[in-house]
């Protein structure tokens, strides 16, 4: 196809009014959707990029490890300390980029005397293209993923807009954070929220947000936000993205799969090759698809995804992450194709 079908095909499918069966289409929707941006990334993937440039001092570690077994099963979740409630905020204020302007919320059940004083860092989550939203909900697509982390001790709220791509989907990651922080009577969840220590994650079109929103673009503070890390899963590239990987500075986790055909893993890698200040890590799956931290998929980096957020924004389990070697992390029970740890010189 050219890009010119691709993308004809695409919008065509969007307004149809013809859909039969939701489910078994989904799949297609989203892969003619990112086909043009897939096409952009194979063409940079060719451009190899350094890893570490000349006279800037990294600890670079490669501690890919080969696993047991290709494209084995990975271990059930090993879950947090805390049960996990889960609601809807309809409609969420300050959305930008398209309907249906809502968001879910996830975060810690507690209870007893001393729930009052309770409090956990704040996460915005954003959604891929066609992969949440209406497309269906973020709620319905990534139970899963975001029932995991709240386990560990975060208030999460995923907003759910921009049905289409949106090159700069980080302002609603950014918006949600912001809304949430000044109107805590949105959800009664909000109320043990703490913004002083957050995080951004996000998957497809939201890991390409997660970018930006970890200061990888000119005129976004993280300390504004007081946000402290960021974890991109499966992004893609594209020349109209604005981010700028060489600004980011916050520890990042970048994942991906062997197996992507929508978001080939060499976009994530040269993303991850840009970073400089900060820690920066890359954490690609041998055999996975794009959809794998999804409910269609078999959640291969949700437990190292959790791992790194919970010791970035809360300080806990980060021996999960880096451990005695400093890449703890790429020892797994299924095959990893890549597994890269840099330290940074001006991470915080």
């Amino acid at each position: 196809f050219s890009t010119a079908e691709i993308l004809h095909a695409s919008f065509a499918f969007r307004f149809s009014t013809q859909i039969q069966s939701f489910q078994s289409t989904m799949q297609t929707y989203n892969t003619l959707l990112h086909c043009s941006i897939m096409v952009v990334c194979m063409h940079q993937s060719a451009q190899s990029l350094p890893c570490v440039t000349a006279g800037l001092q990294m600890n670079h570690i490669d501690g890919t490890d080969k696993g047991s077994m290709l494209n084995a099963d990975p271990p059930a979740p090993i879950y947090g300390p805390y049960g996990v409630e889960q609601g809807v905020i309809d409609p969420f204020p300050g959305l930008e980029l398209g309907n249906p302007h809502t968001a879910s919320i996830w975060y810690p059940n507690v209870t007893g005397t001393n729930a009052s004083a309770l409090s956990f860092p704040f996460l915005s989550f954003a959604h891929g293209a066609g992969e949440g939203s209406i497309l269906p909900p973020t709620v319905k697509i990534y139970p899963k993923l975001l029932r995991l982390v709240a386990s560990y001790g975060f208030v999460i709220v995923a907003p759910d807009s921009c049905v289409d791509m949106c090159y700069d989907y980080y302002k609603d990651q950014l918006h949600a954070m912001e809304q949430c922080f000044s109107n805590r009577s949105l959800h009664p969840g909000l109320h043990i929220a703490d913004f002083s220590r957050t995080g951004v994650f996000g998957h497809s079109m939201g890991g390409m947000a997660s970018i930006p929103s970890a200061g990888g673009f000119a005129g976004i503070s993280t300390r504004a936000h007081n946000i402290t890390a960021s974890v991109s899963m499966h992004p893609c590239g594209n020349p109209f993205l604005k981010q700028e990987p060489s600004l980011i500075d916050v520890p990042i986790l970048f994942t991906a799969g062997s197996a992507d055909v929508v978001c080939e893993d060499e976009c994530a890698l040269n993303d991850f090759k840009q970073v400089r200040k900060s820690n920066h890590l890359f954490f690609d799956v041998e055999g996975i698809g794009h959809m794998d931290p999804t409910s269609q998929g078999k959640n291969h980096e949700i437990q190292v995804v959790t791992y790194f957020l919970t010791c970035h924004v809360r300080g806990e389990h980060c021996n999960r992450i880096y451990g005695a070697t400093g890449a703890a992390l790429c020892h797994q029970p299924f095959k990893l194709s890549k597994c890269l740890v840099v330290n940074g010189t001006g991470s915080r």
